[in-house]
């Protein structure tokens, strides 16, 4: 059974530390009903680089956090809060870094995901870290901790020398009605009780002389831009066909209750990604890599929105009155749409020589009720969405373990080694939103269906930086990218680009839309 919010996800990794992990109790014989209530708070104190103030200095806002894997989760902006320093604090989470001197501190409530303190492309251990825990674990574990049938398992250590997981356990020892345990390493120092009634307490602390863990990811190369004013676009198509217009709001955090169906069929939400640079393509050595995504620095210089799952067949009949797709399915993408049915074949073929659409297509029946120039994604706006800082074969700073199926890339998104794995409830492409987002907070990245790109599709881009590319002046086909429901994993990395005439429709194509601010 594993421990919510006690010890949920406490794992703290860093790339020169050591690492906590989830606290789990284990049984031999006895089957515990329910999870553990409880909160956790992280507390890490230390100091920066010259190197990284530097950065901070110049970048304004470029302290982010990122999992053991190298993935971006949330990017916290930190605004000059004085002379003194920089600092943000939002819900449970405070920052403070201090500009002269370096000294930053950092606390964290309800801990919810692995942690590693980045600022610019520097990872910086922690002189100081602490983790405390507070809950009750159910009565049963109790009964079991008697018995010594339930085992806690405290650590998982990552081993330098093997890069391997070892696990730290121990059977709390009764004293009086109390359980404890207590161990003072060189590395951590543990300190567990609980009581007959279940009441239970730990902290953990990571001693400044901690060895150094193998860093089981790929250390990103390019740091997601600072990302100042996070918001969500949310347009209300509830109105349907009728409507005169369509209201636009915006919120600044996901709802309380996630996104719900609303925001995936009588809403459409996107969410506000800031201009940045990255590198574009795949590096030689990546699994499943094709010629023509030769490596090359691309700089995007404004800002925009990106959908936050791909258009799905009730947004779409919204909008237009009518569902193409094969596979039907409310919340399920809309596929069977041409490149020419989401901008139109006359004034919507104009790319790149200008941005028009023809008034009767998606697109033009969308701007019209909004007010709003929405389209689809240059190809680069894609990648650079869908990447969401990382540099590896997947968003979420994992690489392929094979290139027809891959459990790495079941993860985040539907493929064909994965498409009767039953999440959102359907076989072939399913409910938008079924597996993890990246850390931009967009879903469907990685397959369910292809999705349109405004680019003529060119088989070199070079290796030259580029800023705001749009693709060749002519060509045949246009791209699409993200792979889809019936495609090897390989087929559906970051980098993998696909081409089609613009007319045609498959019941694995389908689109999400973008708005260049």
């Amino acid at each position: 059974m594993r421990i919510k919010n006690l010890f949920l996800m406490a794992m703290i990794f860093f790339m020169a530390g050591a690492t906590l992990a989830d606290t789990i109790v284990t049984q031999e014989v006895a089957t515990v009903s329910n999870y553990v209530k409880g909160k956790t708070t992280l507390k890490l104190s230390g100091t920066l680089s010259e190197a990284a103030l530097k950065a901070l200095a110049e970048e304004k806002s470029s302290v982010s956090i990122c999992n053991n894997l190298g993935s971006y989760l949330t990017v916290p902006t930190l605004f000059p809060e004085s002379k003194k320093g920089y600092g943000t604090k939002a819900g449970g989470q405070k920052i403070s870094i201090k500009s002269k001197k370096g000294k930053f501190s950092w606390t964290e409530k309800d801990v919810t995901a692995n942690f590693a303190f980045v600022v610019g492309t520097e990872t910086v251990k922690p002189d100081k870290a602490t983790l405390k825990s507070s809950g009750t674990i159910d009565t049963k574990d109790i009964d079991n901790f008697k018995t010594q049938k339930a085992t806690v398992l405290d650590l998982l250590a990552y081993e330098k020398s093997s890069g391997s997981v070892a696990a730290y356990t121990f059977i709390p020892e009764p004293k009086g009605n109390n359980f404890t345990h207590a161990n003072k390493g060189a590395d951590l120092q543990v300190k567990f009780s609980a009581n007959s009634k279940g009441k239970a307490t730990a902290t953990f602390k990571l001693l400044p002389n901690a060895a150094s863990p193998a860093f089981t990811g790929e250390s990103p190369v390019n740091p997601p831009p600072a990302v100042t004013n996070r918001l969500y676009m949310v347009v209300d198509l509830s109105g349907g066909t009728n409507a005169a217009s369509f209201a636009i709001s915006y919120l600044d955090d996901v709802p309380e209750g996630g996104w719900t169906e609303e925001y995936k069929t009588t809403k459409m939400v996107l969410s506000k990604i800031e201009a940045g640079k990255f590198t574009m393509g795949s590096p030689a050595d990546e699994l499943g890599r094709y010629d023509d995504e030769v490596q090359h620095e691309v700089t995007l210089t404004k800002p925009f929105f990106a959908g936050v799952f791909e258009v799905t067949q009730k947004q779409y009949e919204l909008i237009m009155g009518n569902n193409p797709a094969y596979y039907l399915g409310d919340a399920r993408p809309v596929e069977c749409v041409s490149y020419d049915m989401i901008r139109g074949s006359d004034k919507g073929s104009g790319w790149p020589a200008n941005s028009d659409v023809d008034e009767t297509s998606f697109l033009g029946v969308l701007r019209a009720k909004t007010n709003q120039a929405f389209d689809l994604p240059t190809e680069a706006q894609w990648e650079f969405a869908c990447r969401a800082g990382t540099t590896t074969a997947l968003n979420s700073g994992k690489n392929l373990s094979g290139t027809i199926s891959c459990a790495n890339l079941a993860e985040v998104g539907r493929c064909y080694g994965n498409m009767n794995d039953e999440k959102g409830g359907y076989n072939e492409h399913t409910t938008v939103g079924s597996y993890l987002p990246n850390a931009w907070g967009l879903y469907d990245m990685h397959g369910n269906v292809l999705e349109w790109c405004l680019d003529w599709y060119q088989y070199s881009l070079g290796s030259d930086p580029a800023t705001d590319p749009k693709g060749d002046t002519e060509g045949i086909y246009r791209v699409l990218r993200s792979g889809g429901w019936n495609f090897n994993a390989s087929d559906c990395r970051s980098a993998d680009r696909g081409d089609v005439t613009p007319g045609d429709v498959y019941n694995f194509g389908g689109f999400r839309v973008f708005l260049v601010q």
